[in-house]
């Protein structure tokens, strides 16, 4: 449930979005266009969706990564996703995945965090 702010802020959700979620966090401003934005991670899928903020925001996915979409091998993506400011330094917003390396020599499976820098 998706809860916008206003002068008056009542018990309704803005927005419903109907996902397996594992964790939502907001991701600051990914695109750059002045509005703060929020991504949802989403393990049993192994993805995370990112959602920009704006005058309408709605319930579809304005971005979609999958473990698939990254080299490697992971599990498990998606399991924590978190905005984590202009980690590069480019002027954008950046973001970090957390999942787990199937493809580790040792086959332990260590955990990693991807960092997507902006768009």
């Amino acid at each position: 449930l998706v809860y916008l702010g206003a002068p008056e802020i009542d018990t309704t959700a803005d927005l419903i979005i109907h996902q397996p979620i594992s964790s939502v966090n907001p991701a600051g401003d990914i695109n750059g266009d002045g509005y703060a934005d929020f991504i949802v991670g989403i393990k049993s899928k192994n993805m995370a969706q990112i959602y920009y903020g704006g005058a309408n925001p709605d319930t579809i996915p304005d971005l979609i990564i999958t473990n698939n979409d990254i080299p490697g091998e992971y599990d498990q993506f998606g399991l924590y996703c978190n905005g984590i400011g202009d980690f590069n330094g480019d002027g954008r917003d950046d973001f970090a995945v957390s999942a787990i390396d199937n493809a580790s020599t040792d086959h332990s499976g260590y955990g990693v965090v991807i960092i997507f820098s902006g768009l």
